[in-house]
């Protein structure tokens, strides 16, 4: 899934672009991996997770929507 969703939403301008699928799934193995490890530290310490891998769209319109009633706007 991670890697459908690089060559989705890559574009040229995009790192990836140009990787093969056996590159980007190294990638996405450490991104996975890294990702996994990260977010116990951040909710720690008040960061709020927001997972995009299913709905993407939707999740970062509420990503904007939690910003906005954050700064009361």
């Amino acid at each position: 899934e991670f890697i459908s969703d690089f060559k989705k939403y890559d574009t040229e301008d995009d790192w990836t672009y140009n990787f093969s699928d056996d590159d980007l799934r190294e990638i996405s193995e450490d991104a996975i991996s890294f990702s996994r490890s990260m977010s116990d530290h951040l909710v720690k310490y008040g960061f709020t997770i927001y997972d995009t891998s299913k709905d993407r769209e939707r999740i970062l319109h509420q990503i904007v929507e939690d910003i906005k009633a954050k700064i009361g706007n």
